[in-house]
């Protein structure tokens, strides 16, 4: 039996995000900390280092059919957490996490696809926010959400 194609996709995404670091010209090494939990589960755990990115479900709008497959849109949301030893640092840190996820997940138009043949066949970002922290979740983030264009074998 093979493998779930969204399932695939899921770790093309992980092991991409992977590639955030100063020595392959991002500003953090948040790739080197990727996790998929909650934020509040994330939250709890007493050793967590910062930044980090955990990946979360979101919305899938209704799949496509076409001759055969269907065209799934599997929704992701990709968070970044940092959290500064000082507060005037928080803004500088989220701007920093803003430009290293939007660069690694951005594929340029006409760009043959270096996701590879697991990976999603487009990638689109959606709006990207950015959080300071508060009383309610004590770290600043940065939220891109994203759908993922995945093909799945139709009957």
């Amino acid at each position: 039996m093979s493998q779930n194609p969204l399932n695939l996709v899921d770790q093309v995404l992980i092991d991409r995000l992977s590639t955030i670091t100063p020595a392959n010209g991002y500003f953090t090494d948040i790739g080197t900390r990727i996790h998929t939990k909650w934020i509040g589960a994330l939250l709890d755990v007493e050793d967590l280092a910062y930044p980090c990115i955990t990946i979360q479900p979101d919305e899938c709008p209704p799949a496509l059919a076409g001759a055969g497959v269907w065209q799934f849109h599997l929704g992701r949301k990709v968070i970044g957490l940092a959290k500064p030893d000082h507060p005037d640092d928080c803004l500088a840190q989220l701007n920093d996490i803003a430009a290293d996820l939007a660069r690694c997940l951005h594929v340029q138009e006409g760009m043959p696809n270096p996701w590879g043949q697991s990976g999603p066949r487009k990638v689109v970002l959606k709006s990207i926010s950015q959080f300071q922290p508060d009383h309610e979740v004590p770290v600043g983030t940065v939220s891109i959400p994203v759908q993922l264009h995945v093909v799945l074998p139709g009957e």
